[in-house]
Parts: structure tokens; C-alpha cells; sequence
């Protein structure tokens, strides 16, 4: 990874959280927050990600963060937890808000990635954890630093017993397990 992205990620949460960052940006003005997560099939997170991801999963294949988008394992069942941990396989979210996101996590050879897909918003992006950084990608911004956004909040949440956060930029959120 390039010497452009300065921020770590893990000292940003220790700050934000310290800081107790609530600053409302688009994602916290929606409400958007986990419902409930379940496992999604694999002809769902395919259809899914045809219908809607084809934008940034060539962005992902162009800059060779994916090699080939049918090695995104689609076949395997995750859930908010193992989204948070970065374990690799496919979940769906049910928001309060009523609408939906599918996460596809896997491992690269940066780091992990996961690709989110919002049906109803039609809009796809994913963020690339590279242990040091978290590197967006999306049709809007092309490639971005994550953390440098100006209006980003972490939540707390609990996952499978240990701390995890929500981290919501303008338009996008990441899951990770603070363990």
C-alpha cells in the first residue's frame, strides 16, 4: 500500500471513541443501524451484486485489489459478527430504517475486503482493511482514505461478547470487531 494514507485506523477509533465522536452526517441522519443479520444465500448475494455491485466490483478488479469477482465466496453464510471479525462470506442486514445491505468479506492480498450493496439506494462500494489503513472504493469517490472523511462516527456494539464498532463516513459504514 502507498505511503498516501497517514491515519491508522486503530488509533482514529481510540481517538473518536475517547472523544465520545458524535457528529451527524448523512448515515446517522437515516438512523441506519443493525437490525438483525442472517446468512444470505448464495443466489441472493449473486443476484445481489449483478444487479448492483457491477460498478465497483470493476473499479476493485481495475485497480487489482480483486483478481476475479466469482472468488468472492458468495456460497458462504456469515452474519454481523463474522462481518465485524472480517471473516469472509456473504450476510444480509436488515436496518431499522426498513431497507437492506448485503456485506461480501474476503481476504486479499491487501487485507480484507468488503464489498456493501444497498438494493434499495442501488449503490455498492466496498473498504479495504489493510491492518494499517481502510481504503474506500466506490463509483461516486473512485478511491478514497475512509478515515479521512469529514463526518465520520463510531458506534459501539457487542459481538459475540467482545467490543466491535460501526464507523459511518458520509455514505458508507464499516464493521470491524475491536477485540
Amino acid at each position: 500500500m502507498t505511503d498516501r494514507f497517514d491515519v491508522n485506523r486503530r488509533e482514529f477509533v481510540k481517538k473518536a471513541a475517547a472523544a465520545g465522536a458524535v457528529t451527524v452526517g448523512t448515515t446517522a441522519a437515516t438512523g441506519s443501524a443493525v437490525a438483525d443479520s442472517t446468512p444470505a444465500s448464495q443466489e441472493r448475494a449473486e443476484s445481489v451484486l449483478s444487479a448492483h455491485g457491477e460498478g465497483v466490483l470493476s473499479l476493485l478488479e481495475s485497480e487489482g485489489v480483486l483478481e476475479d469477482r466469482t472468488e468472492l465466496p458468495t456460497a458462504v453464510g456469515n452474519d454481523y459478527s463474522g462481518v465485524a471479525k472480517g471473516h469472509e462470506g456473504a450476510a444480509e442486514f436488515s436496518l431499522s430504517d426498513g431497507s437492506t445491505e448485503l456485506h461480501v468479506v474476503t481476504d486479499v492480498e491487501a487485507g480484507t475486503l468488503t464489498v456493501t450493496v444497498r438494493p434499495e439506494d442501488d449503490r455498492a462500494f466496498a473498504i479495504l482493511d489493510t491492518g494499517d489503513d481502510l481504503v474506500g472504493y466506490s463509483m461516486e469517490d473512485g478511491v478514497y482514505d475512509f478515515e479521512a472523511q469529514a463526518d465520520c462516527t463510531c458506534t459501539s456494539y457487542l459481538c459475540d461478547g467482545t467490543r466491535s464498532e460501526k464507523c459511518c463516513g458520509d455514505y458508507e459504514c464499516y464493521y470491524f470487531c475491536n477485540c
